[in-house]
């Protein structure tokens, strides 16, 4: 069942590696309802699904106007879809706001298997554009399946540049355009991202309000073109005074 309540900001909960399925399920490409590549909304959509349930959170990786509005669905492949009310914003928000998600406690109770999709379409000024991301009930991809996922993160690890900056290099399937990268609600600016079809690199340590100095997981999000991709990603500090602080 899912749970009816509205887009609501709230406080971050650390997501987890979803369960590995059997099965073999549809294509992005080949979701209903949501248009295979748009226009990227100012965020990105992280989601946590395991054992059946899923919870999300929108995270505006740009500012917000007064007057924007958020709205949410959940659409299965299959073409049915559940839409929620949509939030309008009330005053201009600055990024970094972590909007959490109407929670589904049962896929069963609504769609047992198949590719679901959690996307919620940002309007500016009368122009849509939409942050979303989809998962598999009850099934997995495969190799060609995932040829038409894009973003995709394969991996990501640490090291020191020659400047002592803290580096993350997100490896994976990526678009040309500048991507929108988030851990959890801490929103890396772009002047700290360089990006090639294959890896996306990060400085940390111009990442503002990042804490280097503790080991934490993080919710790795990557968004492109209407899309976006989310692994667990654990930061392990270097020891103190080898590595420059986020500001």
């Amino acid at each position: 069942m899912i749970d009816p309540s509205v887009l609501a900001p709230a406080p971050r909960l650390k997501s987890v590696k979803p369960a590995s399925r059997a099965a073999h399920v549809q294509k992005r490409a080949a979701t209903t309802g949501v248009a295979a590549a748009t226009v990227q909304a100012p965020g990105v959509v992280q989601v946590e699904y395991l054992n059946g349930s899923a919870m999300g959170w929108f995270v505006n990786t740009k500012p917000l106007p007064k007057g924007a509005t958020l709205a949410l669905s959940v659409i299965h492949d299959n073409g049915s879809e559940i839409d929620c009310d949509p939030l309008t914003i009330t005053e201009d928000l600055g990024a970094g706001q972590s909007y959490l998600l109407p929670k589904v406690s049962s896929f069963g109770d609504l769609w047992s298997s198949g590719v679901v999709t959690y996307v919620v379409y940002v309007t500016i000024n009368g122009q849509e554009s939409q942050a979303a991301a989809d998962f598999a009930v009850g099934g997995a991809r495969n190799y060609a399946d995932l040829q038409q996922v894009v973003p995709l993160i394969t991996s990501a690890s640490q090291s020191l540049s020659g400047s002592n900056d803290m580096m993350l290099a997100i490896k994976g399937t990526f678009a040309s355009e500048p991507p929108h990268v988030a851990l959890d609600d801490f929103v890396v600016p772009a002047s700290a991202i360089s990006v090639s079809a294959r890896e996306i690199a990060v400085n940390l340590s111009k990442v503002p309000g990042l804490d280097l100095t503790t080991m934490w997981d993080y919710a790795l999000t990557v968004g492109q073109g209407g899309w976006s991709d989310t692994t667990v990603y654990r930061y392990t500090p270097g020891a103190p005074g080898s590595f420059n602080p986020a500001p």
